[in-house]
């Protein structure tokens, strides 16, 4: 079964609305609703979505809602981080169906870094996939959320920044032969983007940004409710503009990037030096080796003067990095979020006012800015929902590839 073009924007449209009425589904994928009716009594017939509800329309006359049959399959996202690494599974519908954490350990040679990432997270995947309810035939789609800079379009990890030892890998291909099926790969902004756009409750834009505070930093994109990759799959890239002239050496090689001030690290050493200086402080009572984000947050949640400037600061290059991304890109909603968002309640009032002095009034009119501090199920989550999208798109030979197996 191979869906037009028609049956396609339909579907899209039961997925991307909030309240998918017939009505609303016809505007939407710019059809009439006797054709959207007609197209929607074939996907129910098929099984591909179901009637979920009503709402009250036009005149007070109740109007049928529409979703997907979550019982369709399951998309999985994998999260590959250096420390705790995740997985999630969702059905058709977004509903979280499993989670698991592994640890990815790595030797002290760079050289062996790739075969070790692709080893265990292949072992980790397999698994998973053998647990009931995540039975591998009936997997629509498998995204990896990575760090650092990633061609989506082609597979291939490109750097891993903080994960050394990683240099235009083939990911998707490798990890593909390691459990026969097909695999993308994603940047975590992206993923935390259209976490963002597509997490059940949240008001839907077309056209949204998500800058990710993390051990990197970067943007996500969507544009007409779908992410934007620009010409070589590399937009949003920000954490490398420069911010200071004669700042820190970056990991890319230059000095003074977005990422030498804004990345965990980044801030923890911040701190560090500011310590060592002998500034006062309650977080001189702890080991500067073991300081984390979660100390720095305690400390301002004390009034630590220290914490509290500092975080101040901080917001100030937060405000810039959303100014260039407003004023590139005039999102219609910007979240800042990642890790390092667990700060933001310190950092947030010294961001907004960096906007509001660098950005037009007219830019900023109707915009959305939100500071969420980010679940540690996110990025899997979001990789789940990119594999999911991705499926939708394909829905018609995926279904026709499934009934063969079985």
């Amino acid at each position: 079964m191979k869906l037009n073009n028609q049956e396609t924007k339909v579907l899209n449209a039961v997925c991307f609305l909030q309240e998918p009425t017939r009505t609303a589904i016809a505007v939407h994928a710019g059809i009439s609703t006797v054709s959207a009716a007609a197209i929607l009594e074939k996907l129910s017939r098929e099984g591909i979505i179901k009637t979920a509800g009503t709402v009250k329309g036009q005149g007070g006359r109740p109007s049928v809602l529409y979703s997907l049959n979550e019982s369709l399959g399951y998309s999985v996202g994998v999260s590959i981080n250096e420390g705790v690494s995740r997985i999630a599974s969702t059905d058709m519908a977004g509903n979280v169906v499993d989670e698991h954490k592994f640890i990815i350990t790595l030797s002290e040679k760079n050289s062996e870094h790739v075969s070790e990432i692709v080893r265990q997270t292949a072992q980790e995947l397999k698994n998973f996939l053998k647990k009931k309810g995540n039975r591998q035939s009936r997997m629509m789609g498998l995204c990896v959320a990575l760090p650092g800079m990633v061609d989506s379009k082609k597979g291939v990890w490109l750097h891993g920044l903080q994960v050394s030892g990683i240099e235009h890998i083939p990911l998707g291909d490798m990890l593909e032969k390691k459990i026969g099926f097909p695999v993308m790969i994603e940047d975590k902004s992206r993923c935390l983007a259209f976490y963002e756009m597509s997490k059940p409750g949240n008001v839907k834009t077309d056209d949204s940004a998500f800058l990710y505070l993390g051990e990197g930093i970067g943007t996500g994109l969507t544009f007409d409710g779908e992410l934007y990759y620009g010409a070589r799959g590399l937009a949003g890239e920000i954490g490398h503009l420069t911010a200071e002239q004669d700042g820190s050496r970056c990991v890319c090689g230059n000095t003074g990037c977005l990422e030498t001030i804004l990345s965990a690290s980044a801030i923890i050493k911040r701190f560090r030096k500011r310590l060592e200086e002998g500034v006062k402080s309650s977080l001189q009572l702890i080991d500067t080796g073991g300081l984390d984000l979660d100390h720095i947050l305690e400390a301002a949640k004390n009034n630590d003067r220290l914490a509290l400037n500092t975080l101040f600061e901080t917001g100030g290059y937060v405000g810039d990095a959303c100014s260039t991304i407003i004023q590139m890109f005039n999102p219609q909603r910007l979240t800042v979020g990642g890790p390092v968002a667990v700060l933001s309640a310190f950092f947030k009032d010294a961001a907004m006012q960096r906007i509001k002095q660098r950005v037009i009034p007219e830019m900023l009119c109707g915009m959305e800015i939100d500071f969420a501090v980010s679940g540690e199920w996110d990025e899997a989550l979001g990789a789940c929902f990119i594999a999911k999208d991705n499926a939708i798109k394909k829905i018609g030979t995926l279904l026709d590839g499934l009934n063969r197996q079985q």
